[in-house]
């Protein structure tokens, strides 16, 4: 089992996402908090994988959003975030894997568990990210 345990939280959905208008047109792009955390949970993820080669098999992936008490809880961007950084998307966009990653793709995840949990103060907010390898073999 590789965990990380990431001080702070991912962006929300609404702020996760910009846009602007070009010759009439809306293109959208990440924001730079979003691009940030995927960077971060991916340093992270290197750190934790060390000379271990990135998983392949299909894992299961437990997230733990400890939420400060007037923290809206809104994980759904946050979960594709996090995802997108374990599997190296931070800087390449979302079909180049940067090496050194958790997963190779998120498309292995074969269950996903997120939980929110409560922290008396905003400062101890984190996030906890377990991947195991499906079957519960590490």
């Amino acid at each position: 089992m590789i965990t990380l345990t990431i001080p702070g939280l991912p962006p929300t959905a609404n702020t996760r996402i910009g846009a602007h208008v070009i010759n009439g047109k809306a293109k959208l792009h990440r924001s730079k908090g979003a691009t940030s955390w995927q960077a971060t949970v991916g340093a992270y993820g290197r750190i934790a994988m060390g000379r271990r080669a990135v998983i392949t098999d299909k894992v299961d992936v437990r997230l733990v959003f400890r939420c400060g008490p007037r923290r809206r809880r809104d994980v759904d961007g946050g979960v594709k975030d996090t995802l997108d950084g374990l599997s190296g998307r931070a800087k390449r966009g979302d079909r180049a894997a940067v090496p050194g990653a958790v997963i190779a793709d998120d498309r292995q995840v074969r269950r996903l568990v997120v939980e929110l949990e409560d922290v008396a103060d905003e400062e101890d907010e984190a996030t906890v990210i377990e991947v195991t390898r499906s079957g519960g073999t590490p």
